[in-house]
């Protein structure tokens, strides 16, 4: 896109932004791969012209994941679109280029701050789901190992040869121990645990 399109657009109410995306993941071809996937979506939206965009080569970060970039200038339709934009591909940073102010009515700013509590709310709704799914998880985790725990005691033992039996360091086992004596659901004797009786 030459400077005479570019001004084009901006006369016609667009504004000129600079856009960085980041993709971090496993393995490396999925990493570049997404990214190209992000920009491609990005291009189908009438609304969005790439005027320059620069894919960074994928360089490897902690443990087996690698990261990439891309910096784009994009020129967007309007600050609804520029919302939408970045609701929805979650950009690593922004940066409006141009112009150096933007004017807006009521109706533009309600349906921007519409945009924004609606993502708000369907990130809160996701968050909760996955804290129940989350908390059920913990929960079912807990009440396998109290039972792993329990069915380990043919005999008594110690929290080293409970812990060694079912596949658990002791010093995580120790809570489970403190609570269920309390409980009355095992009893301890010196350092042996064993089955109430």
């Amino acid at each position: 896109m030459d400077k005479r399109e570019i001004k084009e657009k901006l006369a016609d109410g667009y504004i000129l932004v600079r856009v960085t995306f980041e993709i971090v993941g496993s393995p490396k071809e999925h990493v570049e791969k997404t990214l190209k996937s992000y920009l491609a979506n990005i291009k189908k939206d009438s609304r969005i012209f790439f005027v320059k965009e620069e894919i960074g080569e994928p360089k490897k970060s902690k443990g087996n994941m690698w990261s990439t970039y891309a910096e784009t200038e994009l020129l967007v339709k309007d600050l609804e679109t520029f919302t939408w934009l970045c609701m929805n591909f979650m950009p690593a940073s922004i940066e409006i280029l141009e112009p150096a102010e933007l004017s807006f009515n009521n109706r533009n700013l309600q349906n921007w701050l519409n945009d924004l509590i609606s993502k708000l709310h369907e990130v809160n709704t996701k968050f909760m789901a996955l804290k129940s799914s989350s908390d059920s998880m913990v929960k079912g985790m807990n009440t396998l190992i109290r039972n792993a725990i329990i069915i380990s005691l043919d005999k008594p033992k110690t929290m080293d040869q409970i812990g060694e039996r079912i596949g658990i360091d002791p010093k995580q086992l120790k809570p489970f121990f403190e609570a269920m004596i309390k409980e009355k659901r095992l009893e301890k004797k010196d350092n042996l645990y064993s089955k109430p009786k």
